[in-house]
């Protein structure tokens, strides 16, 4: 079956809940979070949040995204050539792996390496040439490109530079620099961080974080509710809105430029649908607003017609102008349609 994505009708932010009183004693924070008891920590190759939730507490990026503009972590500048076919990556002096060991330039090389060749993130670096690139001394590589790329730093590094220690992303247990450290981890019972004592950052303020999987979004929130856990990680909007509002508890929401896309999907193979003008004026008369309000009990956002809503660049212009009821009815009138 063919089918016409329509982007952005409805999106729904990831919620989670919090209560607002920790247990501040032995300072640990109890998560869960979608997961199944096969997780692994393979970080190119997962199938849900999990390793990254993990792998972003324990490990640092070259350079991540704030609000638009790079910030800098392990790298301390990032440089093109004249033409922008090669970028010399500079990194910070003096950070050390969890273990002690320096993070040099080889590791990552290495670490770029293995996310250039892993399912989730290959597609970013289909413009560098790996083989090509080189260590130039223990503080900095240079990546080599096939294409001037003008945007490598905000497009391909923000999205995929993680680093690990020997470029080890599919490891057991991850060596990395980050603020915590794995001290265990196996998949039914998840993982306990405890805090990486070379860290080069300032200290995070838990001294361990325990994150559990737990796939059924039920068992999360009765783990939340029964004191089991301190954070549940994605929850329904129905116990989203069974706890908001309630003593001791808080909802985070996402906001809309993390927030999942619902679209409808319609086969464009039969009658009415294989009609691009009927496809249109469907667009245009579903009710968005009573959608958001019924469907997703108000926590979402009107996602119009186009994905990107929150990023930046985001051009606010493209959003809808309104519907046009009267001009779509007749044109489903016009194709045969009524409503």
């Amino acid at each position: 079956m063919m089918k016409l994505r329509l982007p952005g009708w409805l999106f729904l932010g990831v919620t989670m809940a919090l209560p607002a009183a920790q247990a501040a004693a032995d300072r640990t924070l109890r998560v869960v979070m979608l997961g199944s008891q096969s997780e692994t920590l393979d970080y190119g190759r997962a199938q849900t949040y999990y390793p990254w939730v993990v792998s972003g507490n324990v490990c640092d990026v070259l350079v991540a995204d704030r609000h638009g503009r790079p910030d800098y972590q392990l790298s301390r500048a990032i440089t093109p050539n004249q033409d922008a076919t090669r970028w010399t990556v500079s990194l910070r002096s003096g950070v050390r792996f969890s273990d002690g060991s320096p993070l040099t330039a080889d590791d990552a090389l290495a670490s770029l390496r293995f996310l250039a060749a892993s399912p989730g993130f290959a597609g970013f670096f289909s413009d560098v040439d790996m083989q090509a690139s080189r260590v130039v001394n223990a503080e900095a590589l240079e990546l080599v490109l096939t294409r001037p790329r003008a945007d490598l730093v905000t497009t391909v590094l923000t999205a995929a530079s993680m680093v690990w220690k020997q470029g080890r992303g599919d490891a057991t247990i991850p060596v990395c620099s980050g603020p915590y450290q794995v001290a265990s981890f196996n998949a039914q019972n998840g993982a306990l961080l405890s805090r990486n004592p070379y860290a080069w950052q300032p200290a995070a303020w838990f001294d361990r974080i325990e994150i559990r999987p737990l796939a059924d979004a039920t068992a999360r929130v009765n783990a939340l509710l029964s004191g089991a856990a301190d954070y549940a990680f994605d929850i329904p909007v129905s116990s989203a809105r069974s706890v908001d509002g309630r003593q001791g508890w808080q909802i985070i929401r996402s906001g809309v430029a993390n927030a999942s896309g619902y679209y409808f999907a319609m086969n464009t193979r039969v009658k009415p649908f294989d009609d691009v003008e009927v496809r249109q004026a469907l667009k245009t008369l579903v009710n968005r607003q009573q959608l958001l309000a019924v469907v997703l009990g108000g926590y979402g956002y009107l996602g119009n017609d186009v994905f990107g809503q929150g990023l930046s660049g985001f051009d606010s212009q493209l959003l809808s102008a309104g519907p046009m009821l009267p001009r779509r009815r007749r044109c489903c009138a016009k194709k045969g349609s009524r409503s």
